[in-house]
């Protein structure tokens, strides 16, 4: 098995943003200083969801052999109102899935939208075809490798969102490319732990199933954390409620006193999740900071745990 690679990602290219008679919004997308790309469209998920995706890569060009080698993107949106015309935005945001070959030529990314959230608002309010409202990518920029290719266990606590590198990594494994009779040969155990508010914000739900469908070694649990959310969805979840350090325990089990490096933690979500079952983030936000939370109290070690 390759290394295991995800990123938020930064690509030299540009797009220009318009709205199309059935609302969705088009881009058209222009690599700086080579060639153009084909357009893609962005569309709602959920009403406080977003889905870009189908960004055309000329699969003999530089930018696509990156891409193939693990990716993300960073959205930046320029906001050229008269107000804001000196205000630059950027958020770094993971791609959902990764270009393995040179027949794929898509990208697709989810963008939660946020009451102050300046880049998802931005994409909720466009209405029109502003000349002056643009939209930029860059990448990729690789977050975050893992150099052994010995693994037999991968877990993923994740919430809302968060679910983005899980599902990258999934398309990865479980994608048109790899036959049903590779997939106990090749790809580890996965464990995935994934948090959300509501039963309606568990994202990209079946292709979740169709992946645990797959294959026995793919085990799923959902908790809806707000029971006083609406859940009226039909979605079978494992729990409802905070997720405490017993749940982790009954799914992941504890830590041991020598550090196993055949298996990675990897959690992602929002800071307050993190905190609470990995500790936090360093005081800059992007270095890994000390091992805390429940994964602590387990007995984990700081080795076998990464923050995305």
């Amino acid at each position: 098995m390759t290394p295991l690679l995800m990123a938020a990602s930064r690509l030299q290219s540009i797009c220009i943003i318009h709205q199309s008679a059935n609302n969705y919004l088009h881009c058209s997308w222009f690599v700086l200083n080579t060639s153009t790309f084909n357009h893609v469209s962005i569309f709602p998920l959920t009403c406080k969801a977003y889905l870009l995706r189908r960004l055309i890569l000329d699969p003999g060009s530089s930018q696509h052999k990156i891409w193939r080698e693990g990716c993300g993107l960073i959205l930046e949106a320029i906001l050229n109102q008269l107000i804001w015309r000196e205000l630059q935005i950027e958020r770094a945001y993971t791609n959902l899935n990764t270009i393995c070959s040179n027949q794929s030529t898509w990208i697709e990314f989810l963008v939660k939208s946020y009451s102050d959230g300046e880049v998802s608002n931005y994409l909720k309010r466009f209405k029109s075809t502003d000349p002056n409202r643009l939209i930029e990518i860059r990448g990729p920029e690789l977050n975050w490798c893992h150099p052994n290719d010995n693994l037999n266990e991968i877990v993923f606590i994740v919430g809302g969102t968060g679910i983005t590198p899980v599902i990258q990594l999934l398309r990865r494994f479980y994608g048109p490319e790899q036959s049903h009779e590779n997939l106990t040969h090749s790809i580890p155990k996965m464990k995935i732990i994934y948090l959300s508010k509501s039963k309606d914000a568990i994202y990209l739900n079946e292709e979740l199933l169709k992946y645990s469908n797959l294959d026995s070694n793919l085990e799923i649990h959902k908790v809806i954390t707000q029971p006083s959310c609406d859940n009226q969805s039909n979605v079978l979840v494992d729990k409802i409620g905070k997720l405490e350090i017993n749940d982790l325990k009954k799914w992941i089990g504890m830590g041991s006193d020598q550090i196993n490096r055949q298996r990675i933690i990897l959690v992602c979500g929002p800071d307050s999740m993190v905190k609470a079952i990995a500790g936090s983030k360093g005081s800059d936000m992007v270095s890994q900071g000390e091992l805390g939370g429940m994964l602590k109290e387990l007995g984990y070690h700081q080795e076998e745990v990464y923050k995305l």
